[in-house]
């Protein structure tokens, strides 16, 4: 029978020293085997509530292993069985010495004993060979790059309205431009009537005056004494002054037709002028569209690679769909329309083209952008809408949104966006570059909505 292990509590231990305690809070301890003394040492005082069994949390492959007292000694109460660090057991002799040499042989607490076995054990286990879960995949990436693409979705989304609104603005100063060059015209119809009087009145001055030159007019006393009777000298006396009114009614109309042409010239001057600043406002518009379009692609490209490879993929399927919808005339939406007085069938045809691609500026078949498939819709049906969101807004009158019927056109973004309603909460509408016409529900633009017009 092997020789049984001393246990350091029956061999040298140190007596117990009085621990310090507050006035009415004196209490005895019993020490070791039963015996009454002064209290634990201070390296070993713990409370009943921390004195534990060792347990340590083993990894995976070395579950059998386990520590089991087998010096002897039994733990009284309040005791455990570590001994200055060490297990009282003889299966693990090179563990013991290993934790006596690495200096946990007297921890502050039972917790700082078990890490550091854990530790050893686990750096044994690793030096064994056994194996240990593979790591996860880190979320931290996988976040990083979910914050990344929403990143970029906000600032496409961002560039998209800046685009939008610049298209508005350079759709407004073509739109003012039309106004201003039918002023023109109008204008210069005007001028010729006001040049084709004036010559005229001219010409009928310049007779007066040359008969005036060729036989003066006499005087009264001429006329009373080459007058046979007082009556003709009365009558030739009428006569002259109406010749007398009707040269001064002559020289008025000559006058008036004069500063009316003079006044016409200025106002076409003027829109002359006001006509060239719209074009210098539309192509600088039209410059800003293009350095924004440019700025997106600049944006898009500047994307890391796989971020871009997903935007690459997700246009090449918008564009196949648009190709597939343009060439087959597939129209997802189809329903019947309610009623909605004769402005229904403006939004029929706008439905007609669905799978158009978006084009800033455009108003045909070929492409449309937000207002300009009003504009094209409406002049089917003999109703003349400007290709202008503001002027469309400012020339007809609001609905509420209780009251919306099928054709009403929908304003979103500050009116920088526009649709027509179709019903059932539903619009048919040119969204932006890149994508085509087609029916979207107001619930998805209701944070942008600014309210509704009828033509």
């Amino acid at each position: 029978m092997a020789a049984r292990t001393p246990c350091a509590w029956e061999n040298g231990h140190p007596r117990w020293r009085m621990p310090r305690r507050r006035p009415g809070r004196w209490r005895r301890r019993p020490s070791h085997g039963g015996r009454r003394g002064p209290g634990p040492t201070p390296w070993a005082r713990q409370s009943a509530r921390r004195m534990r069994p060792l347990q340590l949390r083993l990894p995976t492959g070395i579950s059998a292993l386990r520590t089991r007292p087998d010096c002897g000694h039994r733990p009284g109460r309040g005791q455990r069985a570590v001994h200055r660090g060490v297990t009282c057991n003889r299966d693990f002799p090179a563990l013991r010495r290993l934790v006596k040499r690495s200096g946990a042989v007297r921890p502050a607490h039972a917790t700082t004993m078990r890490r550091a076995l854990a530790v050893l054990i686990a750096v044994g286990a690793l030096a064994m060979g056994i194996g240990t879960t593979p790591a996860l995949a880190d979320p931290a990436s996988v976040a990083a790059k979910k914050r990344e693409v929403s990143a970029l979705k906000a600032r496409l989304n961002a560039v998209e309205q800046r685009v939008s609104a610049a298209a508005e603005r350079y759709n407004g100063a073509r739109w003012r431009l039309s106004v201003i060059k039918d002023r023109l015209v109008k204008n210069q119809k005007v001028l010729e009537r006001a040049i084709a009087d004036l010559k005229a009145s001219q010409r009928i001055l310049g007779d007066r005056l040359d008969s005036l030159y060729r036989r003066p007019e006499p005087n009264l006393v001429e006329v009373l004494v080459s007058s046979g009777s007082l009556t003709d000298a009365m009558s030739e006396l009428e006569t002259i002054e109406r010749a007398g009114a009707e040269d001064a009614q002559v020289v008025g109309k000559v006058r008036r037709f004069r500063d009316r042409t003079t006044r016409v010239r200025r106002e076409l001057a003027k829109d002359r002028t006001a006509a060239q600043a719209q074009v210098r406002k539309a192509e600088a518009e039209k410059s800003r569209v293009e350095a924004l379009l440019a700025e997106r692609q600049r944006m898009l490209e500047d994307a890391r690679a796989d971020l871009r490879q997903a935007i690459a993929d997700e246009r090449r399927r918008r564009a196949a769909q648009a190709r597939s919808m343009a060439s087959s005339g597939y129209t997802p939406f189809n329903g019947p329309l309610p009623d909605g007085a004769g402005n229904a069938e403006a939004a029929r045809i706008a439905l007609s083209f669905q799978g158009v691609p978006y084009v800033w500026g455009g108003e045909s078949p070929s492409g449309f952008d937000c207002s300009g498939l009003a504009a094209y819709a409406y002049r089917q049906i003999g109703k003349s809408v400007p290709h202008y969101t503001y002027a469309i807004w400012q020339q007809f009158p609001q609905v509420p949104y209780e009251q919306l019927q099928p054709g009403d056109m929908v304003f979103f973004s500050g009116l920088g966006h526009m649709g027509i309603y179709i019903g059932n909460g539903n619009m048919v509408h040119a969204p932006q570059t890149g994508d085509v016409v087609r029916v979207t529900s107001l619930a998805s633009r209701a944070g942008n909505y600014v309210g509704a017009v009828r033509p």
